[in-house]
C-alpha cells in the first residue's frame, strides 16, 4: 500500500495592518460602570505585523504578533 507523504515547510509573514474601530465596551473588576470603547480610543489604528508559521500538506498553522504605531488611547 503506497502512503502519501506529508510534506512540511515553515512559512514568515512579514507586513502592515490598517484597522477602523466599529465599537465594542469593556469595564474594569475595580471599576464600577462601564463605558463605551468610542468615547476613550481614536477609530484608526496600524502597525507592522509579523508572524511564523509551518505548512502541513493542506493545513497551516501560525503565530503572529501585531505592533501598533498609533497611540489609540486619548
Amino acid at each position: 500500500m503506497d502512503h502519501p507523504k506529508t510534506k512540511v515547510r515553515p512559512n514568515l509573514k512579514l507586513g502592515r495592518y490598517f484597522s477602523y474601530l466599529i465599537g465594542g465596551e469593556y469595564s474594569f473588576t475595580n471599576y464600577p460602570f462601564e463605558e463605551t470603547v468610542n468615547e476613550n480610543f481614536k477609530k484608526f489604528d496600524f502597525g507592522l505585523s509579523r508572524g511564523v508559521g509551518i505548512n502541513f500538506n493542506r493545513y497551516t498553522l501560525d503565530i503572529f504578533y501585531n505592533l501598533g504605531l498609533n497611540n489609540i488611547a486619548e
